[in-house]
């Protein structure tokens, strides 16, 4: 289970059991959060992280076995208003085909990246 903890600025991973494995923490670093509001899985294992404070979604590898956090691959999306940009991204979905899909608050859009 994958939590985007939006107060704290981490994403949380816990077990079936509620076991706690593993945080992605808050701070100013490649691959830390800063304000993250939604959480999606695709059927690659990679988990993207919409993060509203970076105006960007960032990408990690599914928690390994031993592993104490998810491991960043990488982000897309800036601050702006043009395609590609974000003001204040706020969730995010991913469909069967590839496409993700992220909810551009203060645009007032719905963007979709495919890959």
């Amino acid at each position: 289970l994958y939590v985007s903890d939006t107060n704290d600025g981490r994403l949380l991973v816990f077990d079936a059991g509620g076991s706690d494995l593993g945080v992605v923490g808050r701070g100013p670093a490649k691959g830390e959060l800063g304000l993250p509001v939604g959480v999606a899985i695709d059927d690659q294992d990679r988990v993207f992280v919409v993060d509203s404070a970076a105006h960007a979604v960032q990408i990690y590898r599914v928690i390994a076995a031993g592993e104490r956090s998810p491991a960043y691959l990488t982000s897309f999306g800036v601050e702006g208003t043009s395609n590609g940009a974000f003001e204040y991204p706020n969730g995010i979905a991913i469909d069967t085909r590839g496409h993700v899909y992220i909810a551009d608050w203060n645009n007032d859009r719905v963007q979709v990246w495919s890959y």
